[in-house]
């Protein structure tokens, strides 16, 4: 079993540059081009990552990493199709899966941080472009619920603690969900003319997202204390407001 284990674990992935079975795409603006475009059928659906999934199923030798990543794929998800069009931009879509791939064996604090900035996780979840003013929760309930510590404390054995009346104890409440929002905000999917479509500024999916440039006291990043799971105390930062280095660092 160990020598199989060493063997999948240093397996390459298909493509080296990004470290996946999938492979890094142009990206495509968002109006899909009427003309000129002998790309568009793959760029803007999903056939080809499919038809790169299946092909990789059968006939790749790093078996383990495709697994573990297909058992990430089902719970933190990003839906395809709801990225710009009803088909998908396949090219906005690959740099989540190349995440899945890329992290598989690594440590699992490094995924979620690596999810929360993709622009396709982003986008689907409402954290890209999120404010302070009102922040969008959905993806600070999500993070919680789905993909890390779920909705009812456990025990070791995987059962359910209970309080005295035999009720589950929740692992978070609407407080946490509220401050947990607060800080995913800020942060905004950038744009690119490199690797794109004629040249053409486009929306950046292949780079992680980025804090706003907007880095006054009024803008979107919410900089004050917070209260985050079992009383975890994260201090205001007083001298983040016209400083997008000590922001960029604060909320990183």
């Amino acid at each position: 079993m160990q020598a199989y284990l060493n063997e999948q674990f240093n397996a390459p992935p298909l493509f080296s540059d990004v470290q996946s079975n999938y492979p890094r795409k142009t990206l495509y603006p968002i109006i899909k081009p009427t003309q000129n475009c002998p790309d568009c059928f793959d760029a803007y659906n999903m056939d080809n990552l499919q038809q790169q999934f299946a092909k990789n199923a059968i006939t790749k030798p790093d078996q383990l990493r495709q697994r573990i990543a297909f058992a990430l794929h089902k719970f933190i998800v990003v839906s395809g199709p709801a990225l710009n069009t009803s088909n998908g931009v396949s090219s906005w879509y690959s740099p989540y899966l190349q995440i899945l791939d890329r992290d598989a064996f690594g440590n699992y604090r490094q995924l979620l941080f690596d999810i929360t900035l993709n622009p396709g996780m982003g986008s689907y979840l409402n954290m890209a472009g999120n404010s302070r003013v009102a922040p969008n929760e959905n993806y600070a309930r999500e993070v919680m619920q789905l993909f890390s510590i779920g909705v009812d404390k456990l025990n070791k054995d995987g059962t359910p603690v209970l309080d005295a009346n035999g009720n589950r104890i929740p692992t978070y409440g609407q407080t946490e969900i509220t401050n947990l929002a607060r800080v995913f905000t800020g942060w905004v999917i950038g744009n690119t003319n490199v690797n794109t479509f004629n040249g053409e500024t486009v929306p950046d999916y292949l780079s992680p997202m980025v804090i706003t440039n907007n880095v006054g006291a009024n803008g979107p990043a919410d900089t004050d204390a917070k209260t985050l799971l079992n009383g975890l105390q994260l201090p205001a930062c007083s001298d983040c407001a016209g400083n997008f280095t000590r922001l960029s660092a604060y909320k990183k």
